[in-house]
This record gives structure tokens, sequence and C-alpha cells, in this order.
């Protein structure tokens, strides 16, 4: 039988991947936004999802990618749907769908920035 320390938590999984593997060098990847804000970073966090018999985990998850442009933000966030594609080998995750992306700046529209929504499922 699994226990809560068997259950995986994806923001560690993914801030960790996205950290060691991401392909643009100085991005940082975190689940809240840094005090001093970079001029390129990533941020995610677990939207929703649910869980089956404490071993099979669906979350969903938004990662969002901010950039110095407009441009810059989609280019962020093109390559993150593309390491999210190669993370189905990562275990434990099963299998990865993005499920959107698109602009979504912040609120006062001073800092460009895409999202990336993807429903995540994985097993131990």
């Amino acid at each position: 039988m699994s226990t809560v320390e068997d259950i995986v938590n994806i923001e560690a999984l993914l801030v960790s991947y996205l950290s060691t593997h991401f392909n643009v060098e100085g991005v940082p990847v975190s689940t809240d936004v840094p005090a001093e804000r970079p001029a390129r970073f990533i941020t995610l966090e677990r939207t929703g999802g649910g869980r089956s018999a404490r071993i099979i985990d669906s979350p969903a998850v938004a990662i969002q990618c901010w950039g110095v442009t407009r441009s810059d933000a989609l280019f962020l966030a093109n390559e993150v749907v593309w390491m999210l594609e190669k993370c189905e080998a990562l275990s434990p995750v099963t299998s990865i769908e993005i499920d959107s992306m698109y602009n979504f700046p912040d609120l006062k529209g001073r800092h460009p920035r895409y999202q990336v929504v993807a429903h995540i499922v994985t097993a131990n």
C-alpha cells in the first residue's frame, strides 16, 4: 500500500526537471515569481486534477513563461512544450498532454507571459 510520502509532488518534479534540462540558459524555474524578477523566468503550479487509489495522480499544471517581449515569452513556452514532450521518459511520469498554450500577460500588462497548461499522469 502506498503512503502519503509515495505521492509525487508534481511541482517539485517539474521544477527540478526543467531547471536541469531546459535548453535556454539563465532562465530560472520556480513555483513563485522571484522577489527580484529576472528578465526571463518560468513559474509553474498545480491547478487541479485528480488522484486514484493513492497510486495514480493526474494533475493539471499551469506553466507560465515570462519573457522580455511577447515573442520571447512565446519562444520560452514553445521550449517548455518541447521539454515536456521529452518528460514522459522521466519516472514516474506515464503521459503528458498539452491542453493549451496562450498569451497571458500579467494583470498590469507590463510583463509578457505565455501560459502552457498540461495534463500529466504519474504512477507509483
